[in-house]
Parts: C-alpha cells; sequence; structure tokens
C-alpha cells in the first residue's frame, strides 16, 4: 500500500480557477470576494453577521479583547491557542474535565459564551443563536481557504461592526485609498481575497464532501465497531498509543494526536488543574485518517491494521 498521509485536501481544477481569478483581477486583499464569502456563510449557518479573519486563533483574540471577560472555562484538551490568546490578554484560566474531539464545545465567560466550532461547519447551526462562534479553515478542517482562515460569527450588530472595523488595524477609509482615520486600535487580521475566493468554492462542496466524510464514518465504524459521529476527527482508543502510531508509520499509515493536554504543558503549570479523565484518555486517543478523497480500500487496509493491533 502507498502512503496513506493523515489528511489530503480535497482541491479542484474548480479552486485552482478561482485562485488564478483573483491573481489576474490584481486585487489581492480586502475585496469584493471576502464580501462574498461572507455574505455566502452567513447564508449557509444562519446569520448576516460574519467577519472574515486570517486565522480563528486571530478571530478568537479580537473576542476576547471586545468582551473583556475576567475568565474562561473550557477543556483543557483542544488546541493550544485557545488557552494561549486569554493567557497572553491577562485572563483567568479553568480547565474542565471533558471531551469534545471533532465536535463544537462551549468556552464559557462571565458573561457571553464563545463556540469554538473548528471542527464541525453544518446549515444552519447558528440561526438564533445568541453566542460568538469561530470557525477555521485550516488546511485539514471542513472546508479549507488554502492553509490558513477563518470566520466569527456575531450574535449582534453592534459587535459584527466593531469587528469589520477592527480586522484591518482599525482603518476606517475615506474617499481616497489612502485616507483614512482610526478610532479603535485594531489588529492585522483580515482575510485575503485569495483565500475567500477558494473558500466560496469550497462551501460550495461542502455538503458534498460532508456526505463522502458521513459514509467513511460510517464504513469506520462498522469495521472497527466504534460509533464516532464527528466529520472532521476519526479518533479511536488503543493501548500503547505512542508505539501504535509508530507501527501505523512503518505500515504507511500517518496518524496524529487530538489533543495532548493544555494543562500539562509546562506554559500553564501554574493552573494546577486536576483532571482525571482527561489525563487518562489524552494517553489512549489517536486519529485516524479522514477526508473526503480518502479511498474505501485505503480505509479497510488502516481498519486491518487497527483490528490486528487490537488482537482481533
Amino acid at each position: 500500500m502507498d502512503k496513506i498521509p493523515f489528511f489530503r485536501p480535497s482541491i479542484g481544477e474548480k479552486e485552482i480557477a478561482a485562485v488564478r481569478e483573483v491573481m489576474e483581477s490584481g486585487h489581492l486583499t480586502l475585496g469584493s470576494k471576502v464580501k462574498e464569502f461572507e455574505e455566502k456563510f452567513g447564508e449557509y449557518v444562519g446569520s448576516p453577521y460574519c467577519v472574515a479573519t486570517n486565522s480563528l486563533t486571530n478571530g478568537y483574540l479580537m473576542v476576547l479583547d471586545y468582551l473583556k471577560p475576567k475568565w474562561v472555562d473550557l477543556p483543557s484538551m483542544t488546541f493550544v491557542s485557545m488557552a494561549n490568546m486569554p493567557r497572553l490578554l491577562g485572563i483567568r484560566i479553568a480547565f474542565r474535565d471533558e471531551i469534545y474531539m471533532g465536535r463544537a464545545y462551549d468556552i464559557m465567560t462571565d458573561e457571553w459564551t464563545i463556540v469554538d466550532s473548528a471542527h464541525q461547519l453544518e446549515r444552519k447551526m447558528c440561526e438564533n443563536d445568541y453566542r460568538f462562534w469561530l470557525f477555521s479553515f485550516y488546511a485539514n478542517k471542513l472546508i479549507t481557504t488554502g492553509g490558513e482562515g477563518g470566520m466569527i460569527v456575531c450574535p449582534n450588530e453592534e459587535s459584527y461592526r466593531h469587528f469589520m472595523e477592527v480586522r484591518d488595524c482599525g482603518l476606517i477609509h475615506g474617499k481616497y485609498s489612502w485616507d483614512y482615520t482610526v478610532e479603535k486600535p485594531g489588529w492585522y487580521a483580515y482575510m485575503t481575497d485569495f483565500n475567500a475566493a477558494m473558500g466560496l468554492v469550497q462551501l460550495e462542496r461542502l455538503d458534498e464532501m460532508n456526505q463522502k466524510r458521513k459514509a467513511l464514518v460510517q464504513d469506520y465504524n462498522k469495521l472497527l465497531g466504534e460509533k464516532n459521529t464527528s466529520l472532521h476527527l476519526y479518533t479511536i482508543a488503543v493501548d500503547e498509543r505512542d508505539k501504535f502510531i509508530e507501527y501505523m508509520k512503518e505500515n504507511n499509515v500517518e496518524c496524529s494526536v487530538h489533543y495532548k493536554s493544555i494543562h500539562l504543558q509546562p506554559a500553564y503549570a501554574n493552573c494546577k488543574a486536576v483532571l482525571p479523565k482527561t489525563e487518562t484518555i489524552a494517553k489512549l486517543i489517536v486519529s485516524l485518517p479522514l477526508y473526503p478523497d480518502l479511498k474505501l480500500s485505503e480505509l479497510k487496509y488502516i481498519c486491518d491494521l487497527v483490528n490486528e493491533w487490537r488482537g482481533k
């Protein structure tokens, strides 16, 4: 069997043509494609208040700066940027003993709730919802905007207008491109037209790609005896996890781990959190390849290796 990567982005001629169109237009940054992507994304998730950013992490940073919470409460088993941003802003962090691999989860604060939805993207999921939603379009997410990209979905027009202003260094443009006013200090966090053009094509294909992911998850569940439902990560628990990953690598299958526990990282040693469920599961979990272009023959090969390791 040829090497099976952990992730293979599903990018075709339509995505390439969309990026080429932007290159040929000469307008590469905050142009019409960004606005169009925000509108189409809003139609998909059910909200008129969408702000495209260059990453989920920078969108999160802007939301935290806007809300200025005294504390945040989040799971320890998530990507470390979700703790880094509040820490850098001087916000107190509490870690909770809950597991959300491959699903959206709430980051609680003293007043508002922020949803980290990097791993979940469904129709109308934000409709009539009064939380701040964060989406990621990193290379291995449900849709990609060319390696990096994110979206803030706001609960109201006030916050929407704030983020639209501060994502581009706080610039409010006048009659001429060089004429601007800065009323609030902002961030360098806007999305480019390159990213938005690819995102538009990927969004059109999302339902189709998710159907393929769903079929693959069902095949995995049948062959491995699991009950997973996430369309982003197919995660299982195995004994001697690190040795298992080496075993899979020796057999040309690349796996990954989502995630190492943040509260056990040296930078967060002063948090002194005790999370028994998280600490137990963190030693066992491994993510198997899952993407629309994964072949059924590759999936069966992966399952044969897993079952051999488990002694079935």
